[in-house]
């Protein structure tokens, strides 16, 4: 990928399946309103986004692709399970 944005567009599945987990962990905690009650300066806010960016290249980076494409992107044959359930044509 060429550009940043190329390469978080080639990996965004990973991105938006994924990022339920640190949103989960910050809910189970109430941290989500520590977070929206500090978001008072023009600083902060930007310091928000940037950390947001900084989660969506961790989980696009080739170990979290690596780790979870197996779930992602199975790699199987159709007509292997068609032979396994003894599908006829």
């Amino acid at each position: 990928c060429k550009t940043p944005l190329a390469y978080l567009g080639k990996n965004s599945m990973y991105i938006y399946v994924l990022h339920v987990i640190p949103i989960a962990i910050m809910r189970h905690y109430h941290y989500e309103t520590q977070f929206l009650h500090q978001l008072t300066t023009p600083w902060s806010k930007i310091l928000f986004v940037a950390c947001g960016l900084l989660l969506c290249f961790l989980l696009s980076s080739k170990p979290i692709v690596k780790a979870f494409k197996p779930l992602f992107e199975p790699n199987f044959d159709i007509r292997k399970i068609g032979e396994y359930l003894k599908i006829k044509k």
